[in-house]
C-alpha cells in the first residue's frame, strides 16, 4: 500500500498485480480498505486496484450545495462537492495513474453521504465508467430533481442499495429515501445506463463495507 496526504486528506493506494485492472476510488467517513478489500475477497470479485480516501470534511465536502440540517443541527452541508471532485479528477487520479499502469476503467464508490456524491459525480463530470451508492444519503434536500433535471455525463454502470429498514425513520426528510433511491434507478434504466437497487437487511449502519463491496462487484461485472 502507497500512502501520502493532500488537501489535508489522507489518500491510500492499494495495487493489485494485475495488469490494466480497474481502480475503484472509495471516499470513507474513515479509513476502511483492508476490511473493505477482505469483504471483497469473499465475494470472489476480480482483481483491482483500490484507492480510499479519508479525512474528509464530511458534510462539507460530500454536499452538492449548501442545506439546512436535516439528520441532527451539528449538520454542516456547506455544499463543498464541486471542490472536492475537482481535487480528486485533477490531482488524485493523475498520482495514482502515476502509480498504476494503464487501468481498464474507473469506478467512484461511497457510503452514506459519499454514495450521494458518486450520483452527483455521474450528473457532473467525466472521469469515471461506474458509479457505486451505497446507502447513499439521496435525501438530501433537492437531489432528486437535480438527478432528473441534469441527467449523467457519465457512466455506463450505476448500482444504487439501500437498508431495507432505512426509511422507518419520523424524520419527514429521510424517510423518502428508499422512495427517491428507486426513482433514481427508474431514472437510470430510462437513460439505457444498466444500474440495479438492491435491499439490504438492516439500517443504515450494518455492514457498510459489505454493502460498498457488492457495489464493487456489480460494476465492475456490468461495464
Amino acid at each position: 500500500m502507497d500512502s501520502y496526504k493532500d488537501n489535508g486528506k489522507t489518500v491510500n493506494i492499494y495495487k493489485c498485480h494485475e495488469k490494466n485492472a480497474p481502480v475503484v476510488y472509495v471516499s470513507s467517513f474513515e479509513e476502511n480498505g483492508a476490511s473493505l478489500l477482505e469483504d471483497c475477497r469473499k465475494l470472489g470479485i476480480r482483481p483491482f486496484n483500490l484507492v480510499t480516501i479519508s479525512d474528509i470534511a464530511w458534510d462539507e465536502e460530500m454536499s452538492p450545495w449548501p442545506s439546512e440540517p436535516v439528520v441532527t443541527k451539528n449538520d454542516k452541508f456547506a455544499g463543498r462537492a464541486d471542490e472536492y471532485l475537482e481535487w480528486l479528477t485533477k490531482k488524485v487520479i493523475p498520482d495514482v495513474d502515476n502509480h498504476i499502469e494503464a487501468p481498464s476503467s474507473r469506478v467512484l464508490a461511497g457510503y452514506s453521504m459519499a454514495g450521494m456524491l458518486s450520483i452527483y459525480a455521474a450528473c457532473t463530470i467525466t472521469a469515471f465508467d461506474g458509479y457505486v451508492s451505497a446507502s447513499g444519503s439521496v435525501w438530501y434536500p433537492g437531489f432528486r430533481d437535480f438527478v432528473k433535471e441534469h441527467g449523467f455525463k457519465s457512466g455506463k454502470a450505476i448500482y444504487l442499495s439501500l437498508g431495507d429498514k432505512e426509511s422507518n425513520s419520523r424524520n419527514k426528510v429521510l424517510c423518502t429515501t428508499k422512495a427517491v433511491t428507486q426513482e433514481i434507478h427508474e431514472y437510470c434504466v430510462s437513460r439505457i445506463v444498466r444500474s440495479i437497487f438492491e435491499l439490504n437487511p438492516g439500517n443504515h449502519f450494518r455492514e457498510p463495507d459489505l454493502r460498498l463491496a457488492k457495489g464493487i462487484k456489480w460494476v465492475l461485472e456490468n461495464l
